[in-house]
């Protein structure tokens, strides 16, 4: 469920709001133009008192400041400015951000929705419901074996997608 969105920046604007279809679960990092460090994040108070100061350039830090309606609402520091916009690079003035989706809620009449996750661990999950259902949801040995096959289904697909790459060594000049 991981999904990469563009933000186009605007010169002296201090809030951009990430205009994407679907409910956003968490953001994994927001880079700016061509660079290759992401933003860094730091808290509310922190933005707010950076941008009291009203520094313009190209962006180095973030902060996530609220919603409007479904879209999260960020904003960067310094701020952008025409120049840092125009900057001779093939991004320009755009923020990409890279953001984990949360699932879509399915419901029996959606006949044109396609989950995103593996038929057989859906299966197992709503045999393993109809079982507790069935019970009038006291939990049965029956129950149980079928909830433990779905949650090891399920625990199987999702170390598909998440694998230990190893680990990350970062040398710090004493």
């Amino acid at each position: 469920m991981i999904r990469e969105a563009k933000v186009t920046a605007v010169a002296s604007v201090a809030s951009y709001e990430i205009a994407v279809s679907g409910n956003i679960k968490n953001i994994l990092e927001i880079s700016w133009g061509d660079d290759i460090a992401s933003l860094d994040v730091v808290s509310i108070e922190d933005i707010l008192r950076l941008q009291r100061v009203r520094r313009f350039g190209a962006p180095r830090q973030y902060a996530i400041v609220g919603v409007s309606g479904v879209n999260q609402i960020i904003r960067p520091h310094p701020i952008p400015n025409a120049s840092s916009i125009t900057a001779e690079t093939s991004a320009g003035g755009v923020f990409t951000v890279v953001f984990y989706k949360k699932p879509v809620l399915f419901g029996t009449a959606d006949t044109s929705a396609i989950p995103a996750f593996p038929a057989k661990v859906l299966v197992q999950g709503l045999y393993a419901k109809a079982l507790l259902e069935e019970n009038g949801g006291e939990p049965t040995r029956e129950y149980e074996m079928a909830y433990a096959e779905y949650l090891k289904a399920r625990t199987e697909a999702a170390n598909r997608l998440t694998t230990d790459t190893g680990t990350d060594i970062y040398l710090v000049p004493g």
